[in-house]
């Protein structure tokens, strides 16, 4: 009889190989682990780690039997390079054990995105042993981090979300519309944070639309009704304080005089999200802001903020400051700062209402002014416009302690927008590309270094930053 050879099929032998290296049972046991040198009777292993997010996880890890050995000290060991960790790369330090057990590691400090080994370690009066057992894990990429506001085309009412990853460098061209199944259909003037929600204030239609902070999910639209059509009319910005909040409104431009007409102040409940009243206001508002407990307007067309009372929304004051005051910001003092259209910077006291100081010859854009605050609140940044038909645009910061307005600019370029800064202190500055399609995120250090650019839509006015 001959002998008869038999093939087996090379899926099959590989199903083999898979199933018994990770087969539980057959997972490597440090049964005789080594420590100086010496092999040892100590049985340590590696769990598994989960629990994972951008920045953190949790590993796990068992010893089954000490043997009577002295354990000083034991715990996790991890590296993103070393494929074999060690004490000398980052570590979970837990103490002495006395006791055969299951012990848990909280990894904190880690990089999003990115893969490590990770490995057991028991250290003995004789020296350090490892598992032999050593896992892999990848942290999450963690969320799209920054949100740009493209307020979109006046006549299209194509404004959008788009969203940025700095883990992953990921763009999002189309968030809203992919979080909700139908577009913003507004153009979109200005966003804030409040609450875990987002609240987009948007003309052309006129309404605010409620996100979700986390999701981006449309949770409600607050908009004028069939009984009151004039509830908002050419909205601008909100202000939140408890559960109310006040929408700047420029109300119907006159195309004769070209003069907006019946500006007013809507006050909106925000538990039933609803318009509750207006109040009527003499010039245009612009800039809003919510602090001790009072909401400021910025009287644009005049050289007054005005302080609204949110217990019985009343204006209970005015603040005399230099004319055309546009936007604000708190700083770490919790100080507002304006800037106004005719080139100053002002600091309120919001707790007594008083001016603290005046930085005149600042560079301005002349209209809807763009300025922000780093995450210490301590330095501005502002956007300076040359007239047109210059495309000529610059960058300043001034820090909250100087008296006299910076002479050099930070960045210069070309058909600036839009204006923001991240958390992690990098400069975002947008290129509407003149409304013709897409717009373009460009980012900088704080001094002024180009780091990269992205795509975003169309008319980028302004970041959010989660």
């Amino acid at each position: 009889m001959k002998n008869t050879l038999i093939r087996i099929p090379q899926f099959i032998l590989l199903f083999a190989l898979l199933f018994t290296a990770c087969n539980k049972e057959d997972d490597p046991v440090l049964n005789g682990i080594e420590i100086g040198g010496a092999k040892t009777d100590l049985v340590l292993t590696m769990g598994q780690v989960d629990e994972i997010t951008p920045d953190g996880a949790r590993a796990k890890g068992e010893f089954f039997d000490l043997k009577n050995h002295n354990v000083i000290d034991y715990g996790h060991v991890w590296s993103i390079e070393n494929l074999y960790p060690t004490v000398d790369d980052e570590k979970s330090s837990l103490g002495n054990l006395n006791k055969a057990k299951e012990f848990v590691s909280d990894l904190t400090g880690l990089m999003p995105n990115t893969t490590y080994f990770i490995r057991t370690y028991v250290t003995t009066d004789k020296g350090t042993g490892y598992s032999k057992t050593i896992n892999t894990f990848k942290t999450t990429a963690g969320i799209d981090d920054v949100i740009v506001i493209n307020e979109g085309n006046f006549l299209s009412a194509d404004g959008s979300l788009s969203t940025y990853n700095t883990t992953t460098g990921e763009v999002k061209l189309g968030a809203f519309t992919s979080a909700n199944g139908f577009p913003f259909a507004a153009t979109i003037q200005n966003g804030v944070a409040y609450n875990g929600n987002y609240y987009f204030v948007t003309n052309s239609a006129d309404k605010v639309e409620v996100l979700n902070q986390e999701t981006l999910s449309s949770t409600a639209t607050i908009k004028p009704t069939f009984s009151d059509p004039d509830a908002l009319v050419n909205p601008y910005m909100i202000a939140a304080v408890g559960e109310k909040a006040y929408v700047s409104n420029w109300g119907k431009f006159n195309s004769s005089t070209f003069v907006f007409e019946n500006s007013f102040v809507a006050v909106l409940d925000l538990t039933s999200n609803t318009i509750t009243g207006k109040l009527d206001w003499a010039v245009k508002p612009q800039g809003m802001i919510a602090a001790a407990g009072k909401v400021f307007v910025a009287d644009n067309g005049s050289n007054t903020i005005s302080v609204i009372d949110p217990t019985d929304d009343q204006v209970s004051t005015t603040i005399t400051v230099e004319s055309g005051p546009d936007k604000m910001i708190l700083d770490k003092n919790n100080k507002i700062w304006v800037i106004c259209n005719s080139g100053n910077l002002v600091r309120i006291n919001p707790g007594d209402n008083t001016v603290e100081a005046t930085i005149p010859d600042i560079k301005i854009a002349g209209y809807n002014e763009k300025m922000v605050i780093n995450s210490a609140g301590d330095m501005i940044y502002y956007l300076h416009a040359a007239p047109w038909p210059s495309k000529a645009k610059e960058i300043y910061a001034i820090s909250i302690d100087a008296s006299a307005a910076p002479s050099t600019p930070i960045i210069s370029g070309e058909n600036f927008y839009g204006l923001g800064i991240s958390p992690a202190n990098k400069i975002y500055v947008t290129d509407a590309n003149g409304f013709l399609g897409n717009g373009t995120v460009v980012r900088y250090e704080a001094d002024g270094t180009k780091i990269d650019e992205f795509e975003c839509g169309r008319g980028p006015n302004g970041f959010l930053f989660r």
